[in-house]
């Protein structure tokens, strides 16, 4: 058995792990996205070198692909539908004051 492999699987293997680690605890959600997409490809590029073409060929299209996107895309929606909602437009403005400008007037209450 050949060194070389061997360090090749275990790079990838750390790889993969590390980005998964980095996706998982990442507070900016871009950078998590990115980090799951780079660890995809590195496990794709794992079958390949365990000669499972079809099933690293599958995971390079849509779990490095296609998923990153949708991440992406999501992540997109998301922060400008937040950014709009926060916009001064849509703000909630106070209800009309309820003592007149010219002051206060007395208040009787009438007892029965």
């Amino acid at each position: 058995m050949a060194i070389l492999p061997m360090v090749g699987y275990t790079i990838l293997a750390l790889v993969v792990i590390s980005c998964a680690v980095i996706a998982l605890r990442m507070q900016n959600l871009v950078i998590a996205a990115a980090a799951l997409g780079i660890g995809s490809a590195a496990l794709a590029m794992l079958f390949f070198f365990m000669n499972a073409p079809y099933a690293g060929g599958f995971e390079l299209s849509v779990g490095a692909g296609l998923v990153s996107v949708l991440f992406l895309v999501a992540i997109s929606v998301a922060t400008t539908q937040r950014a709009e909602s926060a916009s001064p437009q849509n703000a909630v403005r106070p209800a009309a004051p309820t003592v007149p400008p010219d002051g206060p007037e007395e208040c009787t209450i009438d007892e029965a």
